[in-house]
């Protein structure tokens, strides 16, 4: 196959300057860069819409600008087989997946010895949009400079392992920052399916509820984040944070209360509580927007775990109509203190 990347550009002249020809290779250096780009992003977050290639190849252009050009680099990878993409009905969503032509490349061109690929991911699409909302979280806190892995992140192999060993959990997502002058892991859970909510409204509460779905799976996060304070990365001790992006504002209430029960039921200081929008005209019912909370960590003395909870823009409904410069993405806000008393997390605080 002829080698994409590294073909040699048109021979330019050293007498006579030609304009047009260093256009020419610029151009063509420009596209094999963004294509092999676009692979790796495939490679690491598995499957990707148009949309939210364009967000991780082109972050500073406009949004129009950024996914005219993400169209142009993938019809140029569909053409060469590179990527193989699938259409999900329930949404009207195409997905794209890397071919194993497109993982030699990387392999050849990228130096990932071990890539693999993806394109068993589009057999089974029940979790793409789920997945899709995970991926551009992540996407979006790399592109402010941040460390950070999605739930099927391709770097994040051994991570995950290490996490399911220590906590008996998996983040959606999971970013390290430094807020309020303290290394923080954000832990993300995105709820966007109605299924969720439904187990949360109907199914009983029972005080020795401890399944893995429904209330038992959020009660069950609580306590281990709670009981495990810090998570430790690249030899430094980082104090745990939980962020949860809601699907609707009803969802949002509802874990809301069942995190006040869970704090009730055990004697809990629990601080913080929901935050409602403008109500508009007199008559409309509020809905919550977002909701805080501080709860404490079983050690004594380790101060508190921080529990954001948020909504996702367009209900969840289509992460790709969210750019990253907007103030509605799921990452803004992440920034803002939470006021606590002076001593919160101070063995946390950098010199």
């Amino acid at each position: 196959m002829e080698n994409l990347m590294h073909t040699a550009p048109p021979p330019v002249t050293q007498h006579v300057p030609n304009k047009e020809r260093f256009l020419i290779a610029d151009a063509l250096l420009a596209r094999r860069h963004y294509l092999l780009e676009a692979l790796e992003l495939l490679m690491r977050y598995g499957t990707l819409r148009v949309q939210s290639l364009a967000f991780g190849l082109f972050p500073n252009r406009s949004q129009p600008a950024a996914i005219a050009a993400a169209h142009r680099v993938v019809a140029n990878a569909v053409a060469h087989s590179l990527i193989a993409s699938a259409d999900y009905p329930a949404h009207s969503f195409r997905y794209y997946a890397l071919t194993a032509a497109g993982a030699r490349v990387v392999r050849e061109q990228g130096g990932i010895n071990d890539a693999e690929p993806t394109t068993h991911l589009l057999k089974k699409l029940t979790r793409a949009h789920h997945r899709e909302w995970t991926n551009v979280c992540s996407i979006a806190a790399r592109r402010r400079g941040l460390e950070s892995y999605a739930e099927t992140d391709y770097y994040g192999q051994a991570f995950r392992q290490d996490l399911t060993e220590r906590f008996g959990h998996i983040p959606d997502a999971v970013t390290f920052a430094n807020l309020g002058n303290r290394p923080t892991a954000v832990w993300h859970e995105i709820e966007t399916s109605r299924r969720s909510m439904r187990n949360l409204q109907t199914r009983p509460l029972r005080p020795d509820e401890t399944d893995n779905s429904g209330i038992g799976k959020w009660r069950s996060l609580l306590h281990t984040l709670r009981q495990r304070c810090v998570l430790t990365h690249r030899g430094q001790d980082h104090r745990l944070m939980l962020v949860v992006h809601c699907a609707s504002s009803t969802l949002l209430s509802i874990l809301s209360k069942h995190l006040g029960l869970y704090a009730e039921k055990l004697r809990l200081q629990c601080q913080g509580g929901l935050h409602f929008a403008d109500a508009g005209e007199l008559g409309h019912q509020q809905t919550a927007s977002w909701a805080t909370f501080a709860l404490p960590f079983e050690s004594k003395g380790a101060g508190m775990l921080e529990v954001r909870l948020y909504l996702l823009p367009e209900g969840g409904t289509d992460p790709g109509k969210v750019w990253h410069d907007s103030d509605r993405f799921p990452w803004q806000g992440i920034e803002e203190g939470f006021e606590l008393d002076g001593a919160y997390n101070e063995q946390f605080m950098n010199p």
